[in-house]
This record gives structure tokens, C-alpha cells and sequence, in this order.
């Protein structure tokens, strides 16, 4: 009896490994049918209802010294696709990029409470300052990195410099 028990042990743990494997091994796993389009409304739902009212476009948020307003992509796609609009009329480049940084940090943590089955996440933001060119900043995350990256009790500047694919507009960059 007592040489079984830890031999039980022993076989418990190697089936649960076998099953965390065998989860992360996309060639071995069936294919699910997920609705996306319904993952996408979901989202978008539960983010109004933390007070993301610029998801609606009639309700632009003030921002800086102009306005944001937000289009979460729905359709069936894996990937959840928020177009970011920002219009000011006159606020510093350093002053901007931080307030962006600030926005998507917050967003990316609200993201990160709701249970969806989408796990990849992108910020493509356009910036219009007036009288000055449109300018992109995008970011991509994908779920386990966003958890990683929250976990880590960082700024917004730390999180944003902490996301791997990013890309900001040269205005933007090294700041």
C-alpha cells in the first residue's frame, strides 16, 4: 500500500502534464467552432459597461484637448481589432504619447478581466494633431503575454515598453 500511493502520485502528475501539453499541441487539438462575431459583441458590451462609452461612436471621450473614439472590429475574427481615433488641436508630443500610453494600459487591463474566447488583442491608434499629418501608433498582444505583462504591477510607460509588437509613428518613437 505505501509503495502505491507515491507511484499513484507519480502517474497523476505525468497525466496532468500529458493534458497541459496535449492542450497547448494546436496539431493534435480538434477544431473548435467559436463564434467570433458573438466574442467580439461580448467584449464590446462588457467594455461599455466599464465605462468605454467612446465604443459607441455618437459618444467621443474627451481627450487632452480634443476627442478619442474607439471602433471595436466585429465580424468573424479571431482577433479582436480596436481602431483608435484621436483628434487635438494643440498638445505636446511628450504630453500625447503618455496619455496614449495611459489609455491603452487601461484598456488592455480591462480587456484582460473579461472571459472571451478571443486571445489576440490590437490597438491600432491614429493620432491628428491639428494641422499636422495622421500619425499611427500600434501595439499587438496576445493573452498570455498581456497576463504576464499585468502581472508585473508596471507604469503605463513600463507596459507599453514592455509589449513586443508595437510600432510607433517616428513623432512618437524613443520618447
Amino acid at each position: 500500500m505505501i509503495s502505491i500511493i507515491p507511484e499513484f502520485y507519480g502517474f497523476s502528475i505525468q497525466e496532468l502534464e500529458n493534458i497541459v501539453e496535449s492542450e497547448n499541441d494546436t496539431n493534435n487539438k480538434p477544431e473548435i467552432d467559436i463564434d467570433y462575431k458573438r466574442e467580439l459583441e461580448t467584449l464590446k458590451i462588457a467594455l461599455i459597461k466599464n465605462g468605454y462609452n467612446e465604443l459607441n461612436p455618437i459618444a467621443p471621450k474627451p481627450f487632452l484637448d480634443g476627442e478619442l473614439t474607439n471602433n471595436l472590429r466585429i465580424g468573424d475574427y479571431s482577433e479582436a481589432f480596436f481602431v483608435i481615433n484621436i483628434r487635438i488641436k494643440d498638445s505636446d508630443v511628450f504630453q500625447t504619447r503618455d496619455a496614449v500610453e495611459k489609455y491603452a494600459f487601461e484598456l488592455y487591463k480591462s480587456i484582460a478581466t473579461i472571459r472571451i474566447d478571443i486571445n489576440s488583442f490590437v490597438l491600432s491608434i491614429f493620432v491628428e494633431i491639428e494641422g499636422d499629418k495622421q500619425r499611427n501608433i500600434f501595439m499587438r498582444l496576445n493573452r498570455k503575454d498581456l497576463k504576464e505583462l499585468i502581472l508585473r504591477n508596471f507604469t503605463a510607460k513600463d507596459f507599453v515598453n514592455g509589449i513586443e509588437n508595437k510600432l510607433f509613428d517616428e513623432l512618437y518613437r524613443d520618447l
